[in-house]
């Protein structure tokens, strides 16, 4: 593991400057305040960089809990040179090699080679992946794409795990506040960014994996209309059978019972008292709390994640979207729509594999191949959580994704997870934003099948795995990570011309001379294949996909349809089930998606 791990740290010094002090200094005068950057030099041309910039009150004290409040202007020039704290996530771990803090509420801001006010320049938000439980926006160097678009590429913090999503169900504590977080930053920029030479009337938003999960949020809630105009989501969007949490007032409790809140039936009395913990306190206990539900189901469902809070989100987010007549529904269709997944996602489930035997598990040699009786176990889970344990369903599934090849398994469980975790949501968010015939926005699908030899996640992936794994555009998209030559560093330049492009004119085609994307439309469901081959083609995974949207909901729709049971999981001891909440430890090292997680996953080996 060495060599990954070597890999992994490169990877996130080479995003996060850390330590730079060889550059010069300028200033921005904003309606906050007076700020001084610094001015980073490449071969490319120069970037003006503003860090740290705090876009609301510190969430603390009082605070906790709560929506963001506004920051009021600061009187002296800001020092903007040196990167802030990550919030407090999951794993401290990562305080190694930057700090965590309460206080965290940052962005940063990187203009390509000048400032000016007149420049007008289109703006790119870049909202980071982390299972809502990790991260921090400043592991993203936006320089190159800034410098490739001549585009103001913008990165930020917001408050993840139980300080961003803790829930009572009720006006103590509504919830989402990681969300709230991130609209707070976006006034913060639609307002300022002006004084950067940023056009506040052409914004795009683009995130991976949960941060693509929280724009597919902040699209569909009408009140955003304005704060951005397109959006870019990668490896994650909403679904008719992914669940939003809905344990949070149980969760919320017992986690009061376990920091010995005198009366945790009040949600009044709990919220203080759980206000008064120290964080860290706070963020143990919680840790530890949902580590459970997430281990049994093996990542299909979150325990501080989003939740029907009944302001931002009023019901189950995809069933607003099924009433053309809904102002969300209305406000997502009028936004230009990028949104895509890469070839082999599930191979965040394949990092765990060498814990099995710490675990009590069987241990299984991912060299070789998967055993069958790891796919029943993750079909279980997932019939559980998407389709209310409707077990009609799992000999239609082990039929679809067993084999009793265990190469060809290992292929098959990484198809499962993808397509039931990324592929599937992602085809029901095109066909929703194209339904009728958008003709008020533009809607495109990409496909992320380069591969590489070493993944960003898993490292060297073994001799069967296919395919390109969840987070590996992302070295490309922002040329970072991996030395690029060659075609490798082509599909990155026609990458980032592609999200600029689109970002300037809500078109990936018009701009920077790239290949031709075509549009998606939900009849010929158009798409882009990115590899240093770049193709394009027709109906995506097709059969794959149809057995999710047709087969299944015809089987479930069966009214005389037997309940089967499933077949049997070969036999796990006593000690594996007891031992299968630890597995939420690599879950949430797996799933948290990119760059800085690598670090803490090596720890690990």
């Amino acid at each position: 593991m060495g060599y990954v791990k070597r890999v992994c740290l490169t990877f996130v010094f080479s995003l996060v400057a850390l330590g730079i002090d060889n550059v010069s200094g300028t200033l921005v005068s904003t309606e906050s305040g007076a700020m001084e950057g610094v001015i980073v030099p490449s071969q490319n041309g120069d970037v003006y960089q503003f860090r740290k910039i705090p876009y609301a009150k510190p969430p603390i004290g009082l605070f906790r809990f709560r929506k963001p409040m506004k920051i009021p202007p600061w009187n002296n020039t800001l020092n903007a040179t040196k990167y802030g704290p990550a919030c407090i996530q999951a794993m401290e771990r990562g305080s190694d090699f930057f700090p965590v803090s309460e206080d965290c509420l940052f962005l940063n801001v990187f203009v390509p080679n000048e400032i000016s006010t007149t420049a007008n320049k289109s703006v790119m938000i870049w909202i980071h992946g982390g299972v809502f439980r990790f991260g921090t926006g400043m592991s993203y160097d936006g320089s190159f794409l800034s410098l490739q678009g001549d585009v103001i590429v913008v990165t930020l913090n917001y408050r993840l795990g139980v300080f961003g999503f803790f829930s009572t169900g009720d006006s103590s504590a509504r919830g989402n506040y990681g969300l709230w977080d991130q609209i707070e930053a976006l006034k913060w920029i639609k307002t300022n960014i002006k004084y950067f030479g940023g056009n506040p009337e052409s914004i795009t938003l683009f995130g991976e994996s949960a941060g693509a999960l929280s724009i597919s949020h902040l699209a569909i809630f009408p009140e955003n209309e304005g704060l951005f105009h397109r959006v870019i989501m990668q490896s994650g969007s909403l679904s008719s059978n992914r669940p939003i949490t809905n344990d949070s007032v149980k969760l919320a409790r017992a986690l009061g019972g376990l920091l010995q809140c005198s009366d945790i039936q009040s949600t009044e009395s709990l919220v203080s008292c759980l206000r008064g913990k120290e964080a860290s306190v706070l963020n143990s206990v919680s840790n530890s709390q949902s580590f459970p539900l997430i281990g049994k189901y093996f990542g299909y469902a979150m325990s501080y994640a989003p939740v029907i809070d009944g302001e931002m989100t009023t019901s189950h987010p995809f069933s607003l979207l099924q009433n053309r007549s809904s102002e969300q529904f209305k406000f997502y269709q009028s936004l230009d729509v990028i949104c895509g997944c890469t070839s082999a996602e599930g191979s965040l489930f394949l990092g765990f594999f060498p814990l099995f035997p710490s675990l009590s598990l069987p241990p299984v040699n991912v060299s070789e191949g998967v055993p069958s009786w790891v796919l029943k176990l993750l079909a279980e889970a997932a019939t559980e959580v998407y389709f209310n344990n409707d077990t009609r369903i799992l000999p239609h599934i082990y039929n679809k994704y067993i084999s009793t090849d265990i190469e060809e398994q290992g292929r098959l469980l990484v198809n499962f997870f993808s397509d039931s975790r990324f592929n599937v949501p992602m085809l029901e968010s095109l066909l929703v934003h194209d339904r009728g015939g958008n003709s008020k926005a533009n809607t495109f699908q990409y496909f992320f099948s380069k591969t590489s030899l070493v993944d960003v996640l898993i490292g060297v992936p073994p001799k069967w795995f296919v395919g390109a794994g969840h987070g590996a555009e992302l070295p490309y998209l922002f040329n970072s990570g991996y030395d690029m030559y060659g075609p490798d560093n082509v599909l990155s330049t026609q990458m980032a011309s592609y999200w600029t492009n689109f970002a300037k004119h809500g078109n990936p085609n018009i701009g920077l001379p790239v290949p031709d994307w075509p549009e998606f439309d939900e009849n010929t469901r158009r798409f882009i294949n990115l590899d240093t081959d770049i193709t394009t083609g027709t109906d995506l995974l097709g059969d794959r996909i149809r057995f999710w949207t047709d087969e299944i909901p015809r089987i479930l729709s069966d009214s005389d349809s037997i309940v089967t049971s499933p077949k049997p999981i070969d036999e796990l001891s006593s000690a594996s089930q007891r031992c299968v909440s630890y597995i939420m430890l690599c879950i949430c090292v797996i799933m948290s998606c990119f760059g800085e997680y690598c670090i803490i996953y090596d720890s690990l080996m």
